[in-house]
């Protein structure tokens, strides 16, 4: 589908543009950077997925693309690292599934070295429903930042927090799209199609659309009949065909489906259970 010329651009692109933001983040003194974004706005079923993936800026310092010397034996490791890792990573939304799986293998290993840490929250379709899309995302943000800070200060040595003043006044948070940080998170930027331009908002829309996906293929064995396997909740013809068949589960979202069928249509499945918003 993708050439390796533009395969091989894409990285490149992804490589300068995060070495820039990490030159500015030094001189600006902050020592973490975090990318958010969110996965399942849209689908007429499941929860929504915020993705948080938060790196430390001196563990992902990278050399020069192209170093004038090769690195000592004592720092090679270090130096090459980062630069690899990165290499060929093009816009997450445009990777194929079975690419994402081989990214999220690479992020794991990434997470157990210990420079990098993520969390996925989900908020369920019983809370949009009630308090609305917008807001369950930004329940859903303030969860995962919320999850993802509290990992990564058990790793005292890793990421130490001050003793006064902000703790988060050394992070940075990059957000895709129209996505807001909560207020304590002085420096943050929202960014117009981020996954495509920062790598950190891209590893965060990874994570967030792997993980959900994996939600949305057990609820399928819960309900095979509206094959969540393949939509993931979305709005195809197939899932419209079933959801007139069956009836909807408490997993989909009444408030998307008004527009759709008239109140008296959306009718209940058979195959209620109880779902809270923990279950997710």
């Amino acid at each position: 589908m993708y050439s390796a010329v533009a395969f091989e651009r894409w990285g490149s692109f992804f490589i300068v543009r995060f070495l820039y933001i990490l030159q500015k983040m030094r001189k600006d003194t902050h020592k973490y950077i975090i990318g958010v974004d969110e996965v399942g706005r849209g689908p007429l079923a499941g929860p929504v997925a915020v993705g948080v993936v938060k790196l430390e800026v001196e563990k992902f310092s990278c050399p020069r693309l192209r170093p004038r010397r090769e690195p000592a034996d004592s720092e090679s490791a270090d130096s090459k690292l980062k630069v690899e890792w990165a290499r060929g990573f093009r816009d997450s939304k445009k990777l194929s599934a079975k690419a994402r799986e081989a990214w999220m293998v690479k992020i794991e290993e990434a997470r157990s070295e210990g420079w990098l840490e993520y969390a996925v929250a989900f908020v369920a379709p019983s809370v949009i429903d009630k308090r609305g899309i917008v807001c369950a995302i930004q329940t859903a943000i303030a969860r995962a930042l919320e999850t993802v800070e509290t990992k990564t200060r058990k790793r005292v040595t890793l990421f130490p927090i001050p003793k006064k003043g902000n703790p988060f006044s050394g992070t940075r948070v990059l957000l895709d799209g129209g996505l807001r940080a909560p207020a304590y998170y002085k420096y943050q930027e929202t960014i117009i199609k981020g996954d495509e331009k920062e790598l950190a908002i891209a590893l965060a829309s990874i994570v967030a659309k792997v993980t959900r996906d994996k939600r949305m293929v057990a609820l399928a064995k819960k309900f095979p009949h509206y094959g969540f396997e393949r939509h993931k909740g979305y709005g195809t013809h197939a899932h419209y065909v079933a959801i007139k068949k069956h009836g909807v589960t408490p997993h989909h979202r009444r408030s998307f489906l008004k527009s759709i069928f008239p109140a008296s249509k959306v009718r209940p499945s058979n195959q209620l259970v109880r779902v809270l918003d923990g279950d997710y």
